[in-house]
């Protein structure tokens, strides 16, 4: 049996991303969180909008990349990446459980600060792992 586990997500940063280094090898990550927001009616037939909060998490080249292409509050972007949770137990003894996104794609779709050029484009390449984009694809001499 196949088993599948791929999340694509597009929000805004809810705050700038907080890039540290993590374990014995200082390994750089990045973690942000993102507001997706949808619309739905509820019991009356009212349209309202719902939001959900997912906290994302990047390591590899992405939190290099977010940091070069200056990624930050109210930006939009696109995240491809797989759901997991995790437990620990903080120094009080209390036990916590997290639901997050690792991320393996991250690409700056619009700024509210202006990063963007007159055409709409970010500045920033899509901060990934060795993907392609659809761009990228369509530059190849083939």
């Amino acid at each position: 049996m196949a088993y599948l586990n791929k999340v694509l997500l597009i929000g805004r940063l809810g705050r700038d991303p907080e890039i540290t280094f993590v374990g014995d090898t200082n390994k750089k990550m990045a973690r942000f969180s993102i507001a997706c927001s949808c619309k739905r009616r509820n019991d009356r037939g009212e349209t309202v909008e719902h939001t959900d909060w997912n906290t994302i998490v990047c390591w590899g080249n992405i939190p290099t990349i977010l940091e070069r292409i200056k990624l930050g509050k109210g930006d939009m972007v696109y995240v491809e990446g797989s759901v997991g949770s995790r437990r620990w137990v903080d120094n009080d003894g209390n036990p916590h459980n997290i639901t997050e996104i690792t991320a393996s794609t991250v690409q700056l779709l619009s700024s509210r600060n202006g990063k963007n050029d007159a055409n709409g484009e970010s500045d920033g390449a899509p901060a990934n792992d060795g993907l392609m984009t659809p761009a990228e694809v369509d530059d190849l001499p083939f």
